[in-house]
């Protein structure tokens, strides 16, 4: 009996306990996950604002621009190694000239708003934005041959002809010839934006992504996979939904917009860079008729002075020119930016009386409304980076972010909320599209039914051989040989090296390419012309340093202008 009352008595505890754990057990598992929630949102608050500090803390070491170049070459001195040039290229992004409307980036990392990222090494098409909200990008449209040069009756004729009106556009001379109309200046600038995950879990990690990201871990831990094919670009969390953080990636692109002006060459100054020219032994002249060159608008559109500089200068030539190219809302969006009850004006308007500024167009410059006064104060898109010019946009695509504003109206709070989406830009280059493009007097096929390298041209060991056997079938746009080789002397070697092409009677034609140049061959009589200018911001530019770095370097080099400068005299200045 013992035995069994002792058997109920530990039954009966057993049964309690239970009963307790029962009844505790989801209390304390309750509060503990809670809790837990509350310290993984902490966690992820916190990383959120590391990402800003990181994000602040880049754009005021610097601006938005041109970072670094892939290596090319090392030396015994600082110089010798690549900056944000290659040892042979501005920028490590240049035209192909084999190819129509092509041009090469070579792996350069580029600072965009405070983002820093990697560009894939990869050749690019030259496209255009789209028109509509939803279009895709377009081919950029080719000038037409003068009608001067196609109404002569033989190639050597047309071949004489061209070279007048590429005199006329050496000259900057269009009353001989009116070049303007076939030479056509074309901007390319580098876009970015952070693009909103979709899916509901709002996760960055799709197949894809994961798989880029572990080739450019790969090659940034062993340096094994050559010519930085695959891009570094960064993920964020943009936002908090339902207790979720919503991830972002940093998505860039390259477009080309044809400029609806003529840009005289005149307004194109040389940019010195002693990292270039000091183990070169390079001059100033010598430097300018490299492909390692970079330039600089005149911010009033006209030919540069010796020694001329512009201490104040807010709205520029390149502000005007960047002001027609559109975001990702295309050329008809039409946006504006209202936020806390400002209404953005251009920077050219004079009351707050004037239009609104679409901001879906790229700017950096504007004025707001002063209220109750009527007037207009000038407001700078960056807080210190004067190079980023920035767009609105509606694309559902691109992460958005929000505000609110709240007054009290009556003694009572009165909130309102705002949600914008951005891009930014800068500019890269400017290219001039030349007649060259169309040009085609021996009327080679342009194959272009099996895409842009259309097999048929090279298809049975066909290199661009001078036989028959050996003779491109035609020409696409990825081999682009149009030019009768006569037109650029017929070198034997170098960028107007000529090949064979088959016309489309089976005759054997010598041509060289019509596609872009950074500098275009010799043409005899007319000479090397530069068709495409570097105009990249370089992102270094914006830090203290380099702003005292290149005080340094005018009061060096420019030792006359700035004498007065010196704390003791110079002798034999």
């Amino acid at each position: 009996m013992e035995v069994l009352l002792a058997l109920l008595v530990v039954n009966l505890g057993g049964l309690a306990l239970a009963e307790k754990r029962a009844v505790t057990t989801p209390t304390v598992c309750e509060e503990k996950l809670k809790t837990l929630t509350q310290k993984v949102d902490i966690l992820l608050r916190q990383l959120q604002l590391q990402q800003m500090f990181i994000a602040e803390r880049t754009r005021t070491d610097g601006g938005s621009g041109i970072k670094q170049a892939r290596w090319g070459a090392i030396g015994t001195r600082p110089y010798h190694t690549s900056s944000h040039n290659m040892n042979w290229i501005a920028g490590g992004i240049f035209p192909h000239s084999q190819a129509r409307d092509y041009f090469v980036t070579s792996g350069t990392s580029a600072v965009l708003n405070g983002v820093e990222f990697r560009m894939a090494g990869q050749g690019l098409m030259m496209y255009r934005p789209g028109q509509t909200f939803k279009s895709p990008r377009r081919r950029l449209p080719l000038p037409a041959v003068p009608p001067q040069v196609l109404a002569k009756k033989t190639v050597p004729e047309q071949v004489a002809e061209m070279k007048e009106w590429f005199k006329a556009w050496r000259d900057q001379n269009y009353k001989v010839r009116d070049y303007r109309k076939y030479f056509k200046p074309v901007l390319c600038y580098l876009e970015g934006k952070w693009l909103k995950s979709q899916g509901d879990d709002k996760l960055p990690f799709s197949q894809s992504f994961l798989s880029n990201e572990e080739r450019a871990r790969y090659q940034a831990y062993s340096g094994a996979i050559p010519l930085e094919r695959h891009a570094f670009k960064p993920t964020s969390i943009v936002d908090f939904e339902n207790g979720k953080p919503v991830f972002a990636t940093w998505d860039y692109r390259i477009l080309c917009h044809p400029v609806n002006q003529d840009i005289p060459t005149s307004t194109f100054r040389l940019v010195d860079d002693l990292s270039i020219r000091t183990p070169r032994r390079w001059t100033m002249d010598q430097l300018s008729r490299q492909m390692l060159a970079n330039f600089q608008l005149n911010p009033l559109n006209r030919p540069w002075k010796e020694n001329s500089e512009f201490a104040d200068s807010d709205y520029e030539f390149l502000d005007q020119l960047m002001s027609q190219v559109p975001g990702p809302n295309n050329y008809d969006g039409k946006l504006y930016d209202d936020a806390f009850s400002k209404p953005t004006h251009p920077f050219t308007a004079t009351t707050d009386k004037a239009a609104k500024l679409n901001t879906a167009f790229y700017h950096r410059w504007s004025k707001i409304s002063q209220t109750g006064t009527g007037s207009l104060k000038a407001r700078h898109r960056g807080f210190s980076d004067n190079t980023v010019f920035m767009a609105q946009t509606s694309q559902p695509s691109v992460a958005g972010m929000k505000v609110e504003e709240c007054n009290f109206v009556g003694g009572k709070k009165v909130c309102k909320s705002y949600e914008q989406r951005w891009s930014y830009a800068i500019p890269l280059f400017i290219t001039y599209i030349t007649p060259l493009s169309s040009w085609n007097p021996y009327g080679l096929t342009i194959h272009t039914k099996l895409g842009y390298n259309d097999r048929t041209v090279f298809t049975g060991g066909r290199n661009g051989g001078f036989t028959t056997a050996k003779a491109y079938n035609g020409t696409s746009y990825n081999f682009y040989y149009t030019i009768p080789t006569e037109f650029f002397g017929s070198p034997q070697r170098g960028a107007a090296a000529p090949k064979g092409v088959l016309d489309p009677n089976g005759g054997l034609r010598k041509v060289s390419t019509g596609g872009l140049h950074s500098i275009l061959p010799n043409i005899p009589g007319v000479g090397a012309l530069r068709q495409t200018y570097p105009i990249f911001p370089i992102h270094g530019e914006g830090s203290t340093a380099w702003k005292e770095y290149e005080a340094l370097a005018d009061l060096v080099l420019k030792r006359k202008t700035h004498a007065n400068m010196f704390l003791e005299p110079l002798q034999n200045i």
